[in-house]
């Protein structure tokens, strides 16, 4: 028994780098040759451009930004935000969309998605200043609006209480 230690040919085709050889059918093409950043810790780690068929980077998609929050992430954010007030004080725990209410507290969210969309569209983009804004300046409004209310609500407590000590006050 004969062994050869040279590897076959029908395993191994023979690689052609001859010009000549190079064909511009689709399986040589390099139409949509892409590669990612080497850099993992740069800015733009994971981002993939195309080149088109000059050689050129397609810019386009970078360009374009961020796309702005559709209808159901909204939705989402939503629910996330009215539920935050609970995980401060359990007693708030009522602000937070409740299953049997789900259907008309989408139908808020919705009308509010339409109005930003109108008014306000930035406020649906991804990363929005506003949002991050508004979630700083949120809680303080919050606080200052409970504060307000504890002072009415104990405002209401001394005019109800009689100030004569109680006498004559179930007559």
């Amino acid at each position: 028994m004969e062994t050869n230690d040279q590897p076959s040919q029908e395993s191994n085709p023979p690689i052609n780098p001859q010009p000549e050889a190079m064909t511009s059918s689709p399986e040589h093409d390099l139409d949509s040759f892409r590669a990612g950043d080497l850099d993992p810790a740069g800015d733009d780690a994971g981002i993939i451009l195309e080149a088109d068929e000059a050689g050129e980077f397609n810019q386009a998609a970078d360009e374009a930004g961020p796309e702005q929050l559709d209808k159901g992430a909204f939705w989402e954010t939503w629910k996330i935000v009215w539920s935050l007030p609970a995980s401060i004080n359990p007693a708030f725990a009522p602000l937070a969309v409740q299953p049997e209410n789900e259907t008309g507290e989408r139908a808020a969210s919705d009308a509010i998605y339409r109005l930003l969309e109108i008014w306000y569209p930035s406020a649906l983009m991804p990363q929005s200043e506003t949002i991050g804004l508004a979630l700083v300046a949120g809680p303080v409004l919050i606080g200052k609006a409970m504060i307000v209310r504890e002072v009415l609500a104990d405002r209401r407590v001394r005019q109800a209480t009689p100030t004569n000590g109680g006498a004559g006050w179930l007559q």
